[in-house]
């Protein structure tokens, strides 16, 4: 499949699998009169066709880019960075809850006066109900841990924040990594770089 752009224009994509649903759900960056949005498309033939692309974002958002998309149970939810006047960057979520059939869009993944950046969203793989972890980056400083479970997927709650004390002086991005635990609730942790000398990798888990 392919998905008609400006020339020379560069392009944030993403991509989840929904095994429960068979379903493909794509999210992508698009232009939005001035600003570029966030759009998502869905494949129920394994990529043979596509759903009518459909906007997550508003031009009130801003410039949005990075999107993160995650796929479970029919749940989909699509974290994305996007621009918010006087503070900087903020993290922002869209989902749906029939499998990208229709979206809620403007949710705030982050509730903080901080500027906010480098969303991802991960759902957590085995038996049992769907359940989604998502992270972002604070204030240039820490990384913030949330999950939501598929049926509530609007819910986020804090799992963790790294460091809870001080601040990592030279972070770069970070993602999150689904854990399974167990009792079967799901757990995660972080991966994130460290951008002061050779951009290591480093490891850091909620304690489950």
């Amino acid at each position: 499949a392919s998905f008609p752009w400006p020339v020379a224009a560069n392009v944030d994509t993403a991509l989840a699998f929904d095994p429960d649903e068979s379903a493909l759900h794509v999210a992508y960056t698009w232009t939005q009169g001035a600003t570029t949005a966030i759009v998502a498309v869905t494949s129920r033939d394994f990529g043979a066709s596509w759903s009518t692309p459909v906007c997550l974002t508003t031009a009130a958002e801003g410039t949005a880019r990075r999107p993160a998309i995650a796929a479970r149970g029919g749940t989909v939810v699509v974290a994305y960075e996007h621009a918010s006047l006087g503070k900087g960057p903020d993290a922002g979520l869209a989902y749906s809850s029939d499998s990208g059939r229709s979206w809620t869009r403007g949710v705030p993944l982050a509730a903080s006066a901080a500027a906010e950046r480098s969303p991802d969203v991960r759902s957590l793989d085995g038996p049992g109900p769907a359940m989604f972890f998502a992270s972002y980056v604070e204030a240039n400083e820490r990384v913030i841990l949330l999950k939501a479970t598929g049926s509530a997927p609007g819910s986020w709650t804090k799992e963790l924040t790294y460091p809870e004390d001080g601040a990592l002086s030279a972070l770069g991005s970070a993602i999150v990594l689904p854990m399974p635990v167990p009792a079967g609730e799901g757990s995660a942790g972080i991966l994130w770089t460290d951008t002061s000398a050779d951009d290591d990798i480093f490891f850091s888990g909620s304690a489950r």
